[in-house]
């Protein structure tokens, strides 16, 4: 009778466990992907923008650009292949005034007068195996880690190889 009430309290106590896992999963999934109408934080703005580097709203027509747009403080995007996109051909006219190494590229994305921008290139010097210092080029398989960390940094999307070769293909 008692090793049956133990077994019943530990497949219990596994279900219990297995339920929190889950509801914690789901937030996580709800909290990144959901669409928000009006607020939320950068992370679920780039998402609900397409806009997974969260680009600031500019005078450029980007290809792929929202026509109708409510974020009057970030760019907006028809899908995240576009605001990738984006992203990039941002990011390579950065390095191309001199900005070429994670701690420059990173200053000048995130400056700190918005940002912590030290803590934000540690990350993506952690990610890469980059040092923050390190000269780089802008080619496809050295940016793929970089862009993939600085994703995950603003919108909390984990960049997969190929959203990113679409985007790279359509720069």
């Amino acid at each position: 009778m008692k090793k049956s009430v133990k077994k019943v309290g530990i497949v219990a106590f596994a279900a219990i466990l297995l339920s929190i896992v889950i509801v914690i999963i789901m937030a996580q999934f709800e909290r990144v992907y959901k669409k928000v109408e009006s607020y939320g934080s950068d992370a679920v703005r780039g998402m609900r923008n397409n806009n997974p580097l969260n680009l600031r709203r500019t005078g450029i027509n980007w290809k792929g650009e929202k026509k109708e747009v409510t974020d009057k403080e970030f760019e907006e995007f028809d899908s995240l292949m576009w605001g990738l996109r984006a992203g990039l051909r941002n990011m390579r006219t950065i390095m191309s005034r001199g900005h070429n190494t994670i701690g420059s590229l990173v200053s000048v994305w995130a400056p700190p007068s918005e940002n912590q921008t030290g803590k934000y290139i540690d990350y993506v010097v952690r990610e890469t195996g980059y040092s923050a210092s390190q000269r780089l080029e802008f080619e496809k398989e050295i940016m793929f880690p970089i862009v993939k960390a600085m994703c995950k940094m603003e919108s909390n999307l984990t960049l997969n190889e190929e959203l990113y070769e679409e985007a790279w293909a359509n720069i």
